[in-house]
């Protein structure tokens, strides 16, 4: 199962204007550099968005500076969500089981923690077609 579109879409507002207020910095995907910084009518690249986004997670300070400087003024609201983003999981997992409203993720360093996934725009069973 998935989020609802009109979550995805409000996630996408903020993740967007957050990748090119990467990219403003570090320069990693020319083709968008001088993009709206509200990210409107953008598709990134998918390697481009994957390298942008590990800079981010690299550089702890990048989320601060953009909540702080706000280049696509969001509302506030939207600002909050985005400090939620420092409390993420970073590591290695296995998807341990799809089910029909979720997936299960175990942490790979440490398997007696678990987590319950959802996808954002596609399910599981579209990203992978088949599991062992």
């Amino acid at each position: 199962m998935c989020l609802p579109t009109l979550n995805v879409t409000h996630f996408y507002s903020i993740w967007k204007p957050l990748l090119i207020f990467v990219n403003e910095q570090y320069e990693i995907a020319p083709d968008l550099l001088g993009a709206r910084p509200d990210g409107q009518n953008i598709q990134f690249d998918t390697a481009d968005a994957i390298e942008l986004r590990n800079k981010l997670w690299e550089d702890e300070t990048l989320l601060d500076k953009f909540i702080v400087q706000n280049p696509a003024n969001l509302r506030d609201t939207d600002l909050e969500m985005a400090k939620t983003w420092k409390h993420r999981r970073l590591g290695d997992f296995i998807i341990y089981k799809c089910l029909k409203n979720h997936a299960i993720f175990l942490n790979w360093d440490n398997s007696t923690e678990v987590f319950y996934v959802k996808g954002l725009a596609s399910s599981f069973d579209e990203i992978f077609p088949y599991f062992p």
